[in-house]
C-alpha cells in the first residue's frame, strides 16, 4: 500500500458544499469517511504505527478543511466543542456560510 492519501481535496469540498449553513471541521470528517470509507481506511492506515492514528489523520484532514473553506469564502467563525469519531466532545473548527 502507498502512503499517497486518497481523500481528495475535491472529496472534502464536495462534503463541505453539500454541507448545511453551519458546520463544523468533525462533521465534514465524519461525512468523508461515511461516503469514503475505502479512502478513509486506507489514509487511516498510513498513521496505524502512530499514538493517535485517528488523531493525526483528523488534524491533517481539519487544516485541510480549513485551507477550502478559505478559498472558498467560508469563514471560521469560532472554536467549538463537537463529538469526534468516538462519540467524545473535542475542539474544531465551526464554519458558517
Amino acid at each position: 500500500m502507498d502512503n499517497e492519501r486518497t481523500i481528495t481535496d475535491a472529496m472534502l469540498a464536495a462534503e463541505i458544499d453539500a454541507a448545511g449553513k453551519n458546520f463544523d471541521s468533525h462533521e465534514i470528517i465524519l461525512a468523508v469517511a461515511r461516503d469514503n470509507q475505502q479512502d478513509y481506511v486506507h489514509d487511516l492506515y498510513r498513521w496505524v504505527n502512530s499514538e493517535a492514528p485517528f488523531k493525526r489523520l483528523h488534524s491533517q484532514l481539519g487544516k485541510r478543511i480549513k485551507e477550502i473553506c478559505t478559498i472558498k469564502g467560508i469563514p471560521h467563525v469560532s472554536t467549538k466543542a463537537s463529538p469526534d469519531i468516538f462519540a467524545q466532545g473535542s475542539s474544531c473548527a465551526n464554519y458558517e456560510k
